[in-house]
């Protein structure tokens, strides 16, 4: 692929390996957080979340031509080639080494399963039982704007690694699915499944911490 073709994150990681930093600076402006708030799903601290960050960065700058162009790694999927879905893959793999937590979901569910109909229920199959409760006014009145970021992200850590980063990058960050798929090194399907679960989890922990406040 010719650099002509290039567009978005693509001509901008072309233009960092040319020497152009102010390509670099904006390509990091843009996707920055979201790599950082990745990293942190693991266990560690915010130094070494940005460590493996400025590294997978360093790593995508020196690799290979950028996926779609000739030499670049056959393992990228198709679909979920974007330049932040690289750099997130090495994050992804940079925090695993360092920690050796893999991005299993736990066998343990992260919701009582009785809130759910068993599969062999005849009308409701897997349906909630129990459904959410809606929150109405009772919520804003207990949680406060302020709170919300700081109480999402502990929670969010608190479903575990893998749930953790398939929601911070799906919901939180509002990537696709085959770049959550991609940056995790995870089969879409698997995705999916945490992602299901996370969301569950998240939910079941905001109930939670309402009707305790």
């Amino acid at each position: 692929m010719s650099t002509g073709a290039l567009t978005g994150d693509d001509w901008l990681l072309h233009a960092c390996r040319e020497g152009d930093k102010a390509a670099f600076v904006t390509l990091v402006r843009r996707h920055h957080p979201a790599l950082v708030a990745l990293a942190r799903c693991w266990p560690g601290d915010a130094h070494e979340a940005q460590h493996e960050v400025r590294g997978a960065w360093m790593t995508l700058l020196s690799a290979a031509p950028a996926a779609g162009q000739a030499g670049a790694p056959a393992a990228v999927p198709a679909g979920a080639t974007s330049v932040r879905a690289r750099v997130a893959r090495e994050v992804t793999r940079a925090a695993t080494r360092r920690t050796n937590v893999l991005l299993q979901a736990p066998d343990e569910p992260i919701v009582d399963p009785d809130r759910f109909f068993p599969r062999v229920n005849e009308l409701w199959p897997d349906e909630w039982a129990d459904p959410p409760r809606p929150w109405g006014p009772i919520a804003a009145r207990r949680l406060s704007r302020a709170d919300m970021p700081r109480l999402l992200v502990r929670r969010t850590r608190e479903l575990g690694v893998a749930r953790a980063a398939a929601l911070t990058l799906r919901d939180i960050h509002a990537w696709s699915v085959l770049e959550c798929a991609a940056a995790l090194d995870l089969p879409e399907p698997q995705l999916r499944s945490l992602l299901g679960a996370a969301r569950e989890g998240l939910r079941a922990a905001l109930e939670a911490e309402i009707d305790n406040r």
